[in-house]
């Protein structure tokens, strides 16, 4: 039902997507137990150069109401070129010194002014969409680090994985 709602609405191409979860959405108690009140089902586009995409990527979320009827969509259709430019990247010795400095670096998890004492469990370099309120011509290559702080509790460290004067935003 999904895939033939992405086909006739002519969003986005459905070739160039992937199934990235389906699942209920919401549910509800009652004295016959638990009730299903709609699933949604998320399409990402597929990644590029096996590099995924983090942020508010290019995909579509499609809403299924209870009586199995479409109830609503969301997309976010950004059009993806393959190579615009050759730009090195940084290496990760050097996004660590940023993120120490605090240039440049979206921190999810800590407040402003709170210490950064973190242990990285994971490092992955993926294609960064910025929010929608963002004008974004075309997806950058960010590192995303992950760990937890010294309270035990998750942490999520994004930064631009080329130099400064190679990203523009508006």
């Amino acid at each position: 039902m999904a895939e033939e709602f992405i086909v006739n609405s002519n969003i986005m191409d459905i070739d160039d997507l992937e199934l990235q979860y389906a699942g209920v959405a919401e549910s509800v108690q009652t004295e016959n137990g638990v009730e299903d009140l709609s699933y949604a089902l998320c399409y990402t586009k597929k990644c590029l150069d096996n590099m995924e995409f983090y942020g508010v990527g290019p995909g579509i979320k499609i809403e299924i109401a209870s009586d199995y009827s479409i109830s609503g969509f969301t997309s976010i259709n950004k059009e993806i070129v393959k190579s615009v430019g050759k730009y090195d990247t940084l290496d990760e010795e050097s996004v660590i010194k940023k993120i120490c400095d605090g240039n440049d670096v979206q921190i999810d998890g800590i407040s402003e002014g709170e210490e950064l004492d973190v242990a990285i469990d994971d490092v992955n370099i993926c294609f960064y969409s910025d929010p929608i309120s963002l004008e974004q011509k075309y997806f950058a290559p960010y590192y995303v680090l992950q760990g937890t702080d010294a309270n035990d509790n998750e942490i999520t460290i994004v930064a631009p994985a080329v130099e400064d004067e190679s990203i523009s935003y508006k």
